[in-house]
């Protein structure tokens, strides 16, 4: 296989929380695609159209393809990237018919205000940060497109055009991903999953990446569909863990995720500056497998800005240790220290 094949070209839908497509979520915007979104642009009707059949058409000869620069400077320092743990996982087709829908269309709802949650993607953070005044602070250390803003939400009518499409199309669908706010508190999710026949539900998987807090309709998708698998975000354990997914109920999330423990594929673990040196202790607690994710953004809440780093950390994978190797930011750093101070005073609450 060559060094610009990338199965998610092949296999997968994606578009973000401002409903952009891109090819996957580490993707960088593509010119031939720039512009292109689920408001102006059906998603099979994207994924077929002549911009994604050139783009893949380019990387079948080996050509550089815009916006994959993230995997292809991983790979030029000798580090696994992205695209290389996909193609391993995962067959390298050719065509187009058997597809991840990863399209973030049914809303923001969330119940959690997670300290680091970029605020398009959680309604209760966005609440959280105007009602404690925090909003500028937080947009003045945060990408443009990650500010305190509403979230780019589908009309009534649009959305009906695009589920429309999704259900014409969903022979072609293999896995169905749920991102949020919060998947299972979304009215579309359900009203969505509910239309899809019996029939062809019984070839799909469903992947939903919840903070579990909510389970009702979780054994219901298990009869259903063919498969339920479950991504649980969560950060800490204890108190730590209420003050980070603030206000979730660390107890009732540890009786949910035993519950459901069985259906876990995976925890989700956002490595920030208050977590950083507890990662060994959250792995042994939980006895689950874990992603790590680095927090990028905010900067000002990142490792690379650790004060000490030669203190002895557990280092799970290479994209931790790629961001605590980043040049620290004392000017960020105290800007996070500030954030995170004023955060305690508004909730009343400090983290322990």
């Amino acid at each position: 296989m060559n060094k610009r094949y990338c199965v998610k070209l092949f296999t997968e839908i994606f578009s973000d929380s401002a409903s952009r497509y891109r090819f996957c979520c580490h993707a960088n915007t593509n010119p031939k695609i720039e512009g292109m979104t689920v408001h102006n642009t059906l998603p099979f009707d994207f994924f077929r159209g002549p911009e994604m059949e050139q783009i893949r058409q380019d990387a079948m000869e080996d050509k550089p393809i815009a916006g994959c620069e993230v995997c292809y400077k991983l790979e030029e320092k000798g580090h696994q990237s992205y695209r290389e743990q996909y193609n391993k996982d995962k067959d390298h087709p050719t065509d187009v018919k058997n597809i991840d829908l990863k399209l973030r269309i049914f809303g923001t709802l969330c119940n959690l205000g997670c300290y680091m949650c970029i605020p398009f993607d959680s309604s209760t953070r966005r609440k959280e940060l105007q009602e404690s005044g925090l909003r500028d602070l937080w947009n003045s250390f945060t990408k443009e497109e990650w500010a305190l803003d509403k979230p780019i939400n589908l009309g009534k009518t649009r959305y009906e055009e695009v589920e429309n499409n999704l259900i014409a199309n969903i022979d072609y669908v293999q896995r169905l991903r749920f991102y949020g706010g919060e998947p299972l508190m979304l009215p579309r999710m359900w009203s969505f999953l509910e239309r899809i026949p019996e029939d062809k539900a019984k070839n799909i998987e469903v992947l939903i990446s919840t903070n579990l807090t909510h389970t009702k309709g979780l054994r219901w998708i298990q009869k259903k569909f063919k498969r339920l698998i479950l991504n649980v975000s969560v950060d800490h354990f204890g108190k730590r863990l209420e003050w980070i997914r603030y206000p979730i109920n660390a107890s009732e999330f540890e009786k949910n995720l035993e519950e459901f423990r069985k259906d876990i594929n995976t925890l989700s673990v956002a490595v920030s500056i208050l977590n950083i040196h507890d990662l060994e202790e959250i792995e042994k607690h939980y006895n689950l497998p874990i992603e790590w994710a680095a927090v990028h953004n905010p900067i000002s809440l990142s490792i690379r800005n650790l004060p000490n780093k030669n203190v002895s950390l557990y280092i799970p994978n290479q994209e931790i240790a790629n961001e605590l190797n980043l040049s620290p930011s004392p000017i960020e750093y105290k800007k996070g220290q500030e954030y995170i101070r004023k955060l305690e005073e508004h909730r009343g609450l400090r983290y322990v």
